[in-house]
């Protein structure tokens, strides 16, 4: 059941309530060449009540790695990696479950080779209290956008969520992670607000 919509427990920073952002990102191996430069925005990000969540599927032990670095980060093993869906549901049911559980207000996905600006967070929280959306999601930078309705998401690389809108139990291993918000965003009645073109967001590309 979907929790209801209210700020919870906010931490106090100078005096001033903040809301409580769970980051996540899906991971694996493959996705250590952008590593370091994640971990050095995730630091630089100037929104001060956040946590990073990691969910790795890697065949490797590269989980030792993420958890030598000090990243709260947590291995799944998944039979069918060819199943992308699949392996990002068992993911998403992990982070929406942190969310609720220790009552974050938000949840920020981004992506493990998205690099994203200091005032990211800071940003997407605005326009989710400005507009009372229920997600706030910005495009890719290279325009990696498909075919969708304008109010729709086009990825989860850069995209702020309300946890209160969100059960344990949305996503179904057979559709798009994107198809499955979506849908449990725009039953909710909360708007679904696409940014482009605001933050300079940096997409890595291996060997790029």
């Amino acid at each position: 059941m979907t929790g209801s919509c209210h700020l919870t427990r906010l931490q106090k920073i100078g005096g001033i309530k903040v809301d409580r952002v769970l980051v996540v990102c899906p991971t694996y191996s493959g996705k250590d060449y952008a590593l370091e430069e994640y971990l050095h925005a995730y630091n630089n990000f100037s929104h001060k009540n956040k946590h990073l969540f990691m969910v790795d599927n890697s065949d490797n032990n590269y989980i030792e790695k993420l958890l030598s670095l000090g990243v709260d980060a947590v291995h799944v093993d998944i039979l069918d990696k060819r199943n992308i869906e699949g392996v990002l549901s068992s993911a998403w049911r992990l982070f929406i479950k942190k969310a609720l559980s220790e009552r974050y207000d938000f949840i920020f996905s981004c992506e493990a080779d998205n690099i994203n600006p200091p005032e990211t967070i800071s940003l997407l929280l605005d326009f989710c209290h400005r507009y009372n959306a229920g997600i706030v999601a910005h495009d890719y930078p290279d325009g990696c956008c498909r075919d969708f309705p304008d109010d729709m998401i086009t990825g989860l690389g850069c995209t702020m969520i309300r946890t209160c809108l969100f059960s344990e139990d949305v996503f179904s291993d057979n559709a798009s992670i994107e198809w499955n918000i979506y849908l449990h965003i725009n039953k909710s009645k909360f708007p679904i607000i696409r940014l482009s073109n605001i933050l300079k967001t940096n997409h890595l590309k291996n060997g790029l």
